[in-house]
C-alpha cells in the first residue's frame, strides 16, 4: 500500500508541477524578457522587482538569469526543478530533451524545462 501511494505521489508531482505556457503566453513572455536577455554580465538571481508581469503571472518560485537564457522556476523538490525558460537567442545554446535539464519547446524561443538532479 506504502507503494502504491509512493507511485501516485511521485505521478501527481510529475504532472501537477510542470508550468503550462500557451503559444500566446510565450509570446508575451520573450517579448518583455529580451532586455533582461540583453544585459550583459549580470548573471545570477533577480529580485521580484525587476520581473516582468509575464513572469510574475506563473508565480515563480525564483528567477536567475545565465548566459543561455532566463529560468523561470515554478516548483522545485529537492533535486527535482521544473520551471518556464527563455532562451537567449545570441548564446548559442540548443536546449533539448532528454538531457538534464530536458527542454520542451512551447514557442517563440520558450520551453518548458525539467532538471533532475
Amino acid at each position: 500500500m506504502k507503494r502504491l501511494l509512493a507511485v501516485c505521489v511521485a505521478c501527481f508531482l510529475g504532472t501537477a508541477c510542470t508550468p503550462h505556457v500557451s503559444e500566446a503566453d510565450a509570446s508575451t513572455l520573450a517579448r518583455e524578457v529580451a532586455p533582461l536577455l540583453q544585459r550583459q554580465g549580470s548573471a545570477g538571481s533577480l529580485p521580484r522587482t525587476s520581473w516582468p508581469a509575464s513572469v510574475a503571472a506563473l508565480k515563480p518560485q525564483a528567477v536567475y538569469l545565465r548566459a543561455e537564457g532566463l529560468y523561470i522556476i515554478t516548483s522545485s523538490f529537492f533535486t527535482d526543478e521544473r520551471g518556464v525558460f527563455v532562451l537567449n537567442p545570441m548564446a548559442g545554446f540548443s536546449p533539448a530533451r532528454g538531457t538534464d535539464p530536458s527542454y520542451q519547446p512551447v514557442g517563440h524561443g520558450v520551453f518548458v524545462y525539467r532538471r533532475a538532479g
